[in-house]
């Protein structure tokens, strides 16, 4: 006997927007990371009036909702509520707007983030969201986790670059947060908090995205140094001086091994960590930039202006799948810690996993003091040592005043690890949230929040 709450769904949608057969469903039941659920069914709305007639039909059944985009996501927020609904908005992919003049473009949930990048790039604008995902990931996706990447340093992070939205809540009501204006002093910021809930407040239908001007020229420095402390110690320098970095990744000692043998960078033989310097700005300003940026780089064996900043862009993003072929089980999480305390943090780490003789490899936005943690077990003993660390991580990070995610989100991995982070006072305020948005609690309710 078919689930009354699908059947309805069936009456109402033509055949090919309800998946019920079991190939569908199992497409539909991981994400990028290492969960597996199987749904009932999943659904492929067209536009907004469709998101709320599935919304208010599930919630009169009480049939939980896993929204998802294109499934880039690792700590789990995508994976289905076992027997539950997903929602994917891959063809809800329309620009609506772009309006360069006012600096915004008006987006449905499922256009790719490369494409937006593609369309503003013909006006001379961005937007500063750049996952090392971006030509798969979408924009639902990545205001689902708040996204970021290396240009969150200077631009901010998706929270900082949307104006407003278009949003079903978990009655199947439709609201609009914001306006397409850069200042407004009206009312509750429900962008901002609507951004980064992984589906668990409402499903977002549009987005009106803020665009930046592209700057006139860039230049990405390579500062090559003896020692992780030696790259930290600059980090600390470079976040305390004038000039903010576009960009300011770092890459360990691990990851300076695999470059010599994946990539094509010229790395030097005593080089044991790598600083990525983007710098942005006017094209006459861009020498004096790079002379001011040298000062502040005292422990560096060597510095250079990249002859090829794409090869050097392209091999720190193929980064984690070189990590994936070579532990298909790997750990990655990217977790944050104030800039001063990243040599206190990554030599901590160091330490326990060696000590648990755990393959261990960083990277990550060293400016915000984002690293990306990988644990790369080679067998199944050696995972389940790999997941005991990761409490002691998170203690760890949160002892030095940091957070569990920077990027990536919460989801099922970080969900049990939220009541180290926050006061019992501050869940229970946001689980209050919660139910005003979504009280029958179908939205993701097995996310996030412990």
């Amino acid at each position: 006997m078919p689930n009354p709450c699908i059947h309805s769904l069936q009456k109402q949608l033509p055949p090919h927007q309800v998946l019920t057969d079991s190939a569908s469903c199992i497409a539909y039941s991981y994400d990028n990371g290492r969960h597996r659920a199987m749904p009932l069914a999943v659904v492929l709305p067209e536009n907004t009036q469709q998101v709320q007639m599935i919304v208010q039909t599930c919630a009169n059944y009480g049939m939980p909702i896993t929204a998802r985009g294109r499934g880039t996501g690792t700590p789990g927020g995508a994976v289905p509520t076992p027997q539950g609904l997903v929602i994917s908005f891959e063809r809800m992919e329309r620009i609506i707007q772009f309006c360069p003049e006012s600096r915004y473009i008006l987006v449905e949930p499922g256009v790719l983030n490369q494409n937006v990048q593609n369309l503003a790039k013909t006006q001379n604008l961005f937007w500063p969201v750049d996952p090392s995902s971006q030509a798969f990931s979408c924009v639902g996706g990545n205001l689902g986790y708040n996204a970021g990447g290396p240009h969150t340093l200077k631009y901010g992070s998706a929270r900082d670059n949307v104006l407003y939205l278009e949003a079903v809540t978990g009655t199947g009501e439709l609201i609009k947060t914001g306006f397409a204006v850069t200042k407004a002093a009206s009312g509750y910021d429900l962008t901002r908090l609507i951004i980064g809930a992984e589906g668990t407040l409402a499903l977002v239908t549009k987005a009106c995205l803020k665009l930046s001007p592209r700057a006139e020229a860039t230049t990405l420095l390579q500062a090559w140094f003896a020692s992780e402390a030696d790259a930290c110690h600059c980090v600390e320098t470079l976040m305390n001086q004038a000039i903010t970095p576009a960009a300011l990744e770092f890459m360990d000692q691990a990851c300076l091994g695999l470059l010599r043998k994946y990539s094509q960078l010229n790395i030097p033989s005593q080089a044991a960590s790598l600083l990525l310097i983007e710098l942005d700005g006017l094209k006459d300003q861009l020498p004096f930039y790079v002379t001011q940026i040298k000062q502040y780089l005292p422990q560096v064996i060597e510095v250079n202006e990249a002859k090829n900043a794409q090869e050097a862009w392209i091999a720190r993003k193929a980064l984690s799948p070189i990590l994936r072929s070579l532990a298909p089980h790997k750990i990655n999480e990217d977790v944050v810690v104030p800039v001063h305390e990243l040599h206190h943090f990554l030599t901590w780490l160091h330490d326990i996993t060696a000590k648990a003789n755990i393959l261990n490899v960083n990277f990550g936005h060293a400016g915000n003091g984002n690293l990306h943690v990988n644990l790369l077990p080679q067998n199944s003993a050696e995972l389940t040592k790999a997941e005991n660390l990761l409490t002691s991580i998170f203690e760890k990070v949160i002892e030095l005043g940091g957070t569990l995610s920077g990027e990536h989100g919460i989801g099922l991995d970080k969900k049990p690890f939220m009541a180290k982070a926050f006061s019992p006072s501050s869940l229970d305020l946001m689980r209050k949230i919660k139910q005003q948005f979504d009280p029958k609690n179908i939205l993701n309710p097995d996310k996030l929040l412990p």
